[in-house]
Parts: structure tokens; C-alpha cells; sequence
């Protein structure tokens, strides 16, 4: 087994090597006078294993043209097979024609990796999963948040903060979740919406408050929030109605449902016992535009059946908790 390295990340591929323990595969990468790259395998990789370490950031499409003329130096010098390893994927991000006339680019790079001689593909953290059928060759797909959790996990941090949009998992928003976000704002500031909004809410306080339901009043612009400890008042607040209540309606129609009492209120970090807020709450939210008249029914008549069957509640007993909500 060989490995040898582009410009992009020499550490990197050094790093490598040595917790694999064989030496990093020499080679002359240099530029011609015009721009064009010069490559030239300096040592035999006939019948070899041949993995090319190069990652496509910045300059992107040098580095990229670099590694295909790496791997067709190769090729050409009967390597037996060739991985190549990027740890971060170029053009990952159109993956799909979401506009007319666009190019699928993830795709583009795919098929220019196999033109130019690579058997596998080693990389991380694609931008979507689907870009592993763009390959006709195998593709090893790493993760890297295990080794970042429990990294983290270590370091007992607390308070992170999300410094990027969207989730790890597909690395941010594209055009169009973007244009739904400005339409959301747009509507937010919208008399006829904010109306319509209020008025969802209301209707299902008011059936609620029909059926004897205890909840805060008066009720919110975005969510009913049900008084847990007039709901369950035979249980304690260490027996956790809010959090028992969120499960209630969970197990009866599968509403979610956020429990704001002594659960959420956490632990005192100097003593470790309960912080014990005057309040047992749990919140239904409702989001914008998702939910119709009839979901209301549904919520309303799920609130019912458990405050119907409030007798039978036994609250709950915590078998796990984490160190950090």
C-alpha cells in the first residue's frame, strides 16, 4: 500500500501515514509557467494499493484538476488500484437541477474521478447521501460527528452554539428553503395572517376551556399552554405532571407536546436537587401554516380523553438523565 498527497492538506496526508505507519509515497507536483500542473510519480506503484489524499477546498478547481492528473499519473503507472480519499467533496451542494437550466455538478465530478482512473472513493460527510448512486465504482462514506461528540462529550462543554445554518447532517439551506423564510417573515407582519394565526389559537382555548381543561389564560398568540398541576393535582412535582402530561397525549394521538416545569428547569449545579418552579406547564406550540381547523379538533378532543382519564396518571420516575439538558 501507497500513499501519496496533493497540495491541499500535506499535514493531513503526513498524519496519515504515520498512524498507518509506512512512509508518505513521493511525488513532484509543480506548476507550469502558463498555470497548467506538472505531475510525476517518483517511485514505483506498479501492482500497487494506491490511496491520493486530496481534499477540494479552496482553490477548488486547481485542486481538483490535481487530483485527476494524480490519479491518471497513476493509472498510467499500473497502479493495481486507486482511492482516492477526499475529506471534503467539491460541488457537492448541486446534487439536483432545482432551477431550470442548471448543471448537476456533484455528478460531473463523479463521472471525472472514474474518467480519470479511480477505482474507490473515500470521503466525508457528503452534503446529501444520494451522491454515493452518482458512483459506478464503491464509495466509503465517514462520518466525522462521532469522533466530534465524543470529543465534546470529553471537554464537558456546555452552552454550544450553532455557528452555521441547517444541520451536519446535509450542511445548510438551499434557494428555495431560503425564499420559504423570507416568505415566512413577509407573512409574519401580515394583518390577515397574524388574524388568522390569533384566531387558531383561540378556537382551541376555547375548546378547551368548554371542556374544564385548566390551561393559562388568557391564551397566547402562538401556543395553549395546559396548567399540568390542576391537571394532575394528586400527583407531586416530583413525580413530573408536565412531563407526564407530554407523554399522556404523546401515547394517545402522537401530539408532541414540550413539558416547561421542573424538567426543564434542571438541577442546581452546587447541590444537585431540583429547581423547583412555581409553574407545571405543557406547551402546545403551533407552528405557521402547518396545522387546519381539524387538527385543532384532534388536539382538543386528545387534551380531553387524558384529562378525562387524569385519575389514572401515576407520573413518571426519570431511569436516565443526562449530565447536560
Amino acid at each position: 500500500m501507497k500513499i501519496f498527497s496533493g497540495t491541499s492538506n500535506p499535514p493531513l496526508a503526513k498524519a496519515i501515514c504515520k498512524y498507518v505507519g509506512i512512509p508518505l509515497g513521493r511525488s513532484n507536483i509543480k506548476p507550469f509557467p502558463d498555470g497548467e500542473t506538472f505531475v510525476q510519480i517518483e517511485e514505483n506503484v506498479r501492482g500497487e494499493d494506491v490511496y491520493v489524499v486530496q481534499s477540494t477546498s479552496p482553490p477548488t478547481n486547481h485542486h481538483l484538476m490535481e487530483m485527476f492528473i494524480m490519479i491518471d499519473a497513476l493509472r498510467r503507472a499500473s497502479a493495481a488500484r486507486i482511492t482516492a480519499v477526499l475529506p471534503f467533496y467539491g460541488y457537492a451542494r448541486q446534487d439536483r437541477k432545482d432551477q431550470p437550466r442548471v448543471p448537476i455538478t456533484a455528478k460531473l465530478v463523479a463521472n471525472l474521478l472514474v474518467a480519470a482512473g479511480a477505482n474507490r472513493i473515500l470521503t466525508m460527510d457528503l452534503h446529501a447521501q444520494q451522491i454515493q448512486g452518482f458512483f459506478d465504482i464503491p464509495v466509503d462514506h465517514l462520518y466525522a460527528a462521532p469522533v466530534m461528540y465524543n470529543y465534546l462529550k470529553r471537554k464537558r462543554l456546555r452552552n454550544l452554539v450553532v455557528v452555521y445554518e441547517g444541520l451536519h447532517t446535509y450542511g445548510g439551506m438551499a434557494g428555495r428553503d431560503m425564499e420559504a423564510l423570507a416568505i415566512g417573515i413577509a407573512e409574519a407582519v401580515q394583518d390577515q395572517h397574524i388574524r388568522s394565526r390569533i384566531g387558531q389559537v383561540r378556537y382551541l382555548g376555547e375548546l378547551l376551556t368548554q371542556w374544564d381543561v385548566p390551561i393559562v389564560q388568557p391564551v397566547g398568540g402562538h401556543a395553549i399552554f395546559l396548567d399540568a398541576k390542576r391537571f394532575y393535582p394528586h400527583l407531586a412535582q416530583d413525580d413530573f405532571p408536565a412531563q407526564t402530561l407530554a407523554a399522556e397525549l404523546y401515547l394517545d394521538s402522537g401530539i408532541r407536546s414540550m413539558e416547561r416545569g421542573i424538567v426543564s428547569a434542571g438541577r442546581d449545579p452546587l447541590t444537585g436537587d431540583h429547581k423547583r418552579p412555581k409553574l407545571e406547564l405543557t406547551r402546545l406550540t403551533i407552528p405557521r401554516r402547518v396545522y387546519t381547523q381539524a387538527h385543532m379538533d384532534v388536539v382538543a378532543e386528545s387534551v380531553k380523553a387524558c384529562f378525562d382519564a387524569r385519575d389514572q396518571a401515576r407520573g413518571l420516575t426519570m431511569t436516565y438523565e443526562p449530565t447536560y439538558l
